[in-house]
């Protein structure tokens, strides 16, 4: 979807048109060489009545006027910050126009918006304008041009070159999760991470194959695939545009193509969507497209290990105890507990070579944190109080929310194994979110921490406000905000 502000060249016959209630006087008096008459004729003879009822956002009026111009009225408060109302009323307009099939349109506002407002209609019109139709034979029509018709001061361009940069990392990473399995391996994977990597992006690119991972002693990753006829990946990714005595940021994402819960596998109606347990990956993948396209200046690493959890003939099985990368023992006693494995791997060589000044693991981990905190947050477990405030302002920003969940003394107690030093999930405790959290932590080495469970919020199984049954793309926005602007961590120096 392209967007650009032209107001003196009307593209196409299509004019969508906000509108103020509040300001109806005011808009009888509009003059506004941009618009055909036609168009102000229509506004000019509205009326109070037609915006009765409670919603603050609705379709007023569709018509076909003069010249077979499509003219859509929307109702809106010009004076409104709230994102979700705003996305929510760029969401109806997408909707609205792709209902009709309309590829182009006008945009205009009877009363002038910030860019800040004007970013998040857009943004909400993006999620309506998404479609996964890689494997539909007819595609659908979709938005592909939007002209703004108010004057914008010239900073408009770069609001809209960020908007548009971020719209295409959010639909990057919702391609990648709502990809079916067969077409998305751990090969795969690694090489669409690749295709971020270009020689322009700044960034650097290291895989490590499945050869490798077991000659390193990353065996927690490497017993996890042992079951897939698809070789495991670890895959590395570093974008250091920050002060070069500076230590990053690690961002880790899981990365299990496809989630059959090994031997413990996971019944009907849990198993058919376990492509998305990936989404932590294309979360990772589709950052750091956002970086090499907007270029803050911070460096941030990130680890993927890509792995496929089947039932092969040498796969994993309960009761198997297995070394580590730092050496510590595994008692395997889930096979379907297979995130946090992986992770703690991930996690424990990326401390190694990378010395990172924080860790963010972001995961769709477990079923526990969907059943606690449902569809519409992420849940959060960390070990510093400022990266959970800083997350928060993230949150209140972006309007991807978190909760954050407690990780108290009892948790990480029973992470503790019997006949190892630890076992991979415990029976008896609950708190099953919480729990994988604590396995994680053991691995951190005491780096700050977040790990972030979103397996609620990665993907819906049905539409909620201005997102839409699929990949969400979450938490993409959450997390670029807060490497970016929320984050008062103060670096370790290297030297």
């Amino acid at each position: 979807m392209q967007i650009k502000n032209n107001p003196k060249q009307l593209s196409n016959k299509n004019f969508v048109i906000l509108v103020d209630p509040k300001k109806l006087a005011a808009i009888a008096k509009l003059k506004d060489p941009t618009l055909p008459n036609s168009i102000l004729i229509e506004l000019k003879s509205l009326k109070k009545d037609q915006f009765k009822g409670n919603s603050s956002f609705e379709l007023i009026n569709a018509s076909t006027i003069k010249n077979k111009q499509k003219l859509w009225i929307f109702k809106y408060n010009s004076t409104t910050t709230h994102i979700e109302k705003l996305r929510l009323l760029g969401y109806k307009i997408g909707k609205q126009l792709n209902a009709q099939k309309i590829a182009n349109l006008n945009l205009y506002t009877t009363h002038q918006i910030s860019d800040f407002q004007l970013s998040e209609i857009l943004n909400g019109t993006n999620q309506a304008n998404y479609k996964f139709d890689t494997f539909l034979s007819q595609k659908p029509v979709i938005i592909e041009e939007i002209n703004l018709l108010n004057q914008y001061p010239s900073s408009i361009n770069a609001v809209l070159k960020q908007l548009k940069s971020f719209n295409q990392s959010v639909n990057l990473v919702k391609d990648l999760v709502n990809t079916p399995p067969i077409s998305m391996t751990p090969e795969i994977l690694a090489a669409e991470a690749k295709k971020v990597c270009t020689a322009k992006s700044g960034i650097k690119y290291k895989l490590l194959s499945e050869k490798e991972i077991k000659k390193l002693g990353l065996n927690l990753i490497y017993a996890v695939g042992m079951g897939s006829g698809q070789d495991s990946k670890l895959i590395m990714m570093e974008y250091l545009n920050g002060p070069k005595k500076e230590f990053p940021t690690m961002l880790v994402g899981k990365g299990v193509t496809f989630d059959a819960g090994g031997l413990n596998l996971k019944p009907t109606n849990s198993i058919e969507t376990m492509k998305i347990d990936m989404s932590g990956a294309a979360t990772v993948i589709g950052i750091f497209k956002l970086l090499s396209e907007l270029k803050p200046k911070i460096n941030v690493v990130g680890i993927i290990p890509a792995v496929e959890n089947l039932l092969g003939h040498n796969a994993y099985k309960p009761g198997d105890v297995i070394k580590s990368y730092t050496g510590k023992t595994v008692e395997i006693t889930n096979t379907d507990a297979e995130g946090r494995l992986i992770l703690a791997d991930a996690i424990s060589y990326g401390i190694k070579k990378y010395s990172p000044v924080q860790i963010i693991d972001i995961a769709t981990l477990t079923g526990a944190c969907l059943a606690a905190l449902g569809y519409t947050r992420t849940g959060v477990i960390t070990n510093n109080r400022q990266i959970l405030s800083n997350l928060k302002k993230a949150s209140k920003a972006t309007d991807e929310k978190i909760w954050h969940l407690p990780l108290d003394p009892y948790h990480k107690q029973k992470v503790a194994g019997e006949i190892s030093d630890y076992k991979n999930w415990s029976a008896g405790v609950n708190a099953g979110a919480i729990m994988g959290g604590a396995f994680i932590e053991k691995f951190v080495e005491g780096t700050p921490w977040a790990h972030l469970d979103i397996a609620g919020t990665a993907y819906l199984d049905s539409t909620i406000s201005y997102r839409d049954k699929g990949a969400t793309g979450q938490p993409l926005q959450l997390i670029y905000e807060y490497l970016t602007f929320n984050n008062n961590l103060k670096p370790t120096k290297k030297g």
